[in-house]
């Protein structure tokens, strides 16, 4: 969405994907625009009400833009308004507490007599105008008036772009739009972390939108007909022994009934310490990441921010990563996982099941075997590995 905004402003403008545009889950799910983020009581929190307002504000100017995009194009992309829930098996404050403040941001909150799924529920809130969008038709109906070079990967950063490390970009203004980012801008390493959900698809249907409050919780929907069901976060390179995909199958057959699952996936995201997106400033270099499993929202927030950026120079960045301290459980966790990977493994080229003394190539740090995903992740940075050695996620290359 940077690159439409950019070239919709008349710039020259060149995008450089590592992979294939609208690949990945892009291309197999539909996603959410949501402001029922269950973020809005933290917020107002950690950085008083301006700040909760202005993201509340945001979120709403990325719901109206693609009602406009959308419209203007008539593009036929399954846009669609949702009654959106929010719900706590076990935390009852947490929802009176972000109900409060959504009503304090003026925006209407309901709550339903009966919750529709089978879940026996702490308490929940419900707002009516949340939406899904089939985001691959969404996006190649987009003009792209702009050249794409795909499965070209950006080897090297700095005065210009080396691109498989063969070819030679330079440019005036740099956006990186990444998921982890390849350097440790202003800290990013130390103020955000990859984070790793699953999903399943199963045959079925179902009304709304579902967000439960905990971090490993549960987010369902649906989608052509069949019922999608994400969840079971945890930290990059971080899982535990328990089977996602079979658990995620145990709480289908608890909210609606015994099924086969069509589809089993796993995605990585950025998560910020505050839940928000970051835009870092670098001068002539704009890095965009921590998207926060709100990929389809910021991703227009953090267009919108860094064009802002570029035609403004005395406008504030909202998103600024100098906004919140460092984490020092981020700090000993990289400091730790990178010393063990640069005195306690030799070089390491082939991965296996068994093998707990491969290192990552981007900083040396371990990596570990994830079983659901057959795949090896970072200890450090949440770079992900197949078996045989290729990079499915970065910062590594």
């Amino acid at each position: 969405m940077t690159a439409y905004y950019l070239s919709e402003a008349n710039l020259d403008v060149t995008v450089v994907e590592k992979n294939s545009i609208l690949s990945g889950i892009t291309s197999k799910l539909n996603g959410k625009i949501c402001l029922n983020q269950g973020i809005f009581h933290e917020t107002i929190n950690n950085y008083g009400y301006k700040m909760a307002k202005n993201y509340y504000d945001y979120t709403i100017m990325a719901q109206q833009e693609y009602k406009r995009i959308i419209s203007e194009l008539n593009i036929d992309c399954e846009f669609k308004k949702e009654e959106s829930y929010l719900y706590s098996i076990t935390d009852n404050e947490f929802i009176k507490n972000e109900k409060e403040a959504l009503e304090s941001l003026d925006k209407k909150v309901y709550q339903d007599e009966n919750f529709p799924l089978n879940l026996n529920i702490s308490n929940h809130l419900k707002i009516k105008d949340d939406y899904t969008i089939d985001i691959f038709k969404f996006l190649s109906n987009l003009p792209f008036k702009f050249k794409i070079y795909e499965n070209a990967c950006a080897t090297k950063i700095g005065d210009e772009v080396v691109i498989n490390n063969m070819y030679h970009l330079t440019y005036d203004k740099l956006i990186v739009c990444t998921n982890m980012p390849p350097k440790n801008s202003k800290m990013v390493y130390t103020k955000t972390y990859a984070s790793t959900a699953y999903t399943s698809l199963f045959k079925g249907n179902i009304t709304n939108l579902f967000l439960e409050d905990k971090k490993e919780g549960l987010s369902i929907r649906n989608f052509k007909g069949n019922v999608v069901l994400c969840g079971l976060d945890h930290d990059t390179g971080y899982v535990d022994d328990i089977n996602k995909f079979k658990t995620l199958h145990k709480h289908y057959e608890t909210m609606f009934k015994k099924e086969k699952s069509l589809l089993n996936l796993s995605n990585q995201d950025v998560m910020s310490l505050d839940k928000m997106p970051l835009v870092i400033d670098d001068g002539n270099v704009i890095t965009i990441t921590a998207f926060n499993k709100w990929g389809l929202t910021n991703s227009i927030i953090c267009a919108k921010v860094t064009l802002e950026l570029i035609n403004d120079e005395k406008f504030i960045n909202p998103f600024a990563i100098n906004r919140f301290k460092i984490s020092f459980k981020l700090v000993r966790r990289n400091i730790g996982q990178l010393l063990k990977g640069t005195f306690n493994s030799p070089k390491i080229e082939l991965l296996s099941e068994n093998n707990n003394r491969a290192r990552c190539r981007h900083q040396n740090a371990l990596l570990k075997y994830n079983t659901n995903t057959n795949q090896f992740e970072c200890t450090a940075h949440g770079s992900t590995y197949s078996k045989d050695g290729e990079v499915k996620n970065g910062p590594a290359i």
